[in-house]
């Protein structure tokens, strides 16, 4: 990370990286999916029902757990059971399978090769959750004790630092409703006080 950003863009460059994990993450997810249901067609399972044995023949569609659904026998593969990898389709599971017992599998079967890429972009989605965090929760400024800098605003010169002693709400009536707005106290170095709206000032963070 750069030295001369300011925390919001560093804040902004780690929303980022977290974006960005999280697609990678939710792209292989995918790719197992297409992988899984590759390998039960290869298998000879049924691509019509997903070796279910049924399929859903009427929805009313307007109850969202499907309990008005009607079913009946796969015409494909006429509701024949198959054994193995042709079993069962696992790249997805459905309310209907809910509604019909089917088993839910949380994790999807991988090799050895895909287990090791899932545990690799999990553990860098986690690190990058981990540091936007952080640094979100060493910018909050609403802490008694917490060092703060001004980074806008009129009423105080933008850079000024100091330790806040005082968190609270100001009332303001002007308008059609009353609307409330968070206040810091804080006092500098040389004594001086200074009362300022929360959102101008931002945790000093140190080592960034």
């Amino acid at each position: 990370m750069a030295a001369n950003k300011t925390h919001a863009e560093l804040l902004n460059a780690l929303r980022s990286d977290r974006h960005a994990a999280e697609v990678a993450l939710a792209e292989h997810e995918r790719d197992l999916c297409k992988a899984r249901h590759a390998d039960f067609v290869a298998a000879g399972g049924c691509d019509e029902c997903g070796g279910r044995g049924w399929v859903v023949t009427w929805d009313t569609l307007d109850c969202l757990n499907g309990s008005y659904a009607e079913y009946g026998t796969c015409k494909k593969c006429n509701g024949e059971k198959r054994k193995g990898e042709a079993a069962h389709d696992p790249s997805y599971w459905t309310k209907y399978d809910r509604n019909r017992g089917v088993r839910y599998e949380a994790a999807l079967p991988k090799t050895d090769a895909e287990k090791a890429k899932h545990e690799e972009l999990t553990s860098k989605l986690s690190a990058a959750k981990a540091a936007e965090e952080s640094l979100a929760e060493a910018m909050n400024p609403y802490a008694k004790g917490k060092k703060v800098r001004v980074y806008k605003g009129r009423k105080v010169p933008v850079g000024t630092t100091g330790t806040v002693f005082w968190v609270g709400e100001k009332v303001n009536n002007f308008g059609y409703r009353p609307t409330y707005e968070m206040r810091l106290g804080f006092k500098d170095d040389a004594g001086t006080v200074y009362w300022v709206n929360a959102d101008n000032c931002e945790g000093v963070v140190e080592g960034f």
